[in-house]
Parts: structure tokens; sequence; C-alpha cells
């Protein structure tokens, strides 16, 4: 399976999320999947990671370039709710699936 991780890298920022990222990505890499992380961001170039990771500019036409390359099996998101619904209605316009990962009270209240 192809998953790719919507986040900031652990080697950019230490934060709890980054962590959990990590590790799914070190884990499904070991059991044979292949991962790509798109590091939101990113300060390096280059990172020590046993799975891809692609600087990501920010920007929804890089995003959408770069899904359409991959061609992931499914995106977990877990970079914030920033820009999340027109991402979520371009992966379904592109028949992706998609994972968002609900970390707090704030990610499940609607704000109007």
């Amino acid at each position: 399976m192809k998953i790719f991780i919507v986040n900031q890298h652990l080697q950019d920022h230490v934060g709890g999320s980054e962590k959990q990222c990590d590790i799914i990505a070190r884990y499904l890499t070991e059991f044979g999947h292949e991962v790509i992380y798109y590091a939101m961001n990113a300060k390096k170039n280059k990172y020590s990671a046993k799975y891809k990771v692609i600087h990501a500019s920010g920007k929804l036409t890089d995003f959408i370039k770069t899904i359409k390359y991959v061609k992931p099996d499914i995106v977990y998101w877990r970079y914030n709710k920033k820009n999340l619904l027109v991402t979520m209605i371009i992966l379904k316009l592109l028949k992706k699936k998609i994972a968002f990962a609900v970390s707090g009270i704030d990610d499940v209240k609607l704000i109007i």
C-alpha cells in the first residue's frame, strides 16, 4: 500500500503529531508499505529517514501535482485544519481516500 502522510516533519518541528507520524511512517515502511511524507514548512533539503520525504511548498497546486504524480492509496492528513475542506474536495475529485487524525476537541467543533 502507498501511504501519503501530510504534516510537519519531526526533524523540523518537535511535537506530538510529528512524533506520531514519524513512528507510523517508520513502522509502515518496515512492514513493506511505501510511505511518502509530505513535509509542511520543511527546513531541510534532506532527511535521515527510512521513508521518502518530499519538501512541501504549501501551495495547493503543488499538492495536487504531487498527489497526481505519487498516486497514493490513502492520504493521512495530520497537519491542522488549514485548507482541509478544499483538500478533501480535491482528494474526492481525484478519487483518493483520506484519513484525518482527530487529536483534540477543536478538531470536532463546528466553527461558524
